[in-house]
């Protein structure tokens, strides 16, 4: 799972793929029903990359369970990545924020290194 800020310019793009759509009108109701609730909304992986040259946020959040404690990520994850989400599980904290840069760079290289194995 990834989450982006629903307030991104990429959620604004009339071309969205329907189940993120579905996901956002699902978010914004929580939130006028519950004001509380973080403006994040989760996407799949490939949701995520489905959108992800749009997306203008520096940082998003990443689903620790999904990524830390994964070996065939380890090759392409940078540091900062590692520590973040290493630091988010030792807090028992389901996510970790990330620079979007590096985790669309390590998403790259590992689908590259898949592809090679």
């Amino acid at each position: 799972m990834i989450q982006v800020n629903i307030a991104d310019p990429a959620f604004k793009i009339h071309t969205l793929p329907e189940s993120i759509f579905d996901k956002i009108e699902a978010i914004d109701l929580k939130r006028a029903l519950h004001p509380n609730i973080a403006p994040v909304v989760d996407l799949s992986l490939d949701e995520y990359a489905a959108i992800s040259a749009d997306v203008m946020t520096t940082t998003v959040g990443i689903a620790v369970s999904g990524f830390y404690g994964v070996p065939s990520y380890y090759s392409v994850m940078p540091q900062a990545i590692f520590d973040a989400l290493e630091l988010a599980a030792l807090n028992d904290e389901e996510t970790a924020m990330v620079s979007k840069e590096q985790f669309d760079k390590m998403i790259a290289d590992y689908e590259i290194k898949m592809r090679h194995e």
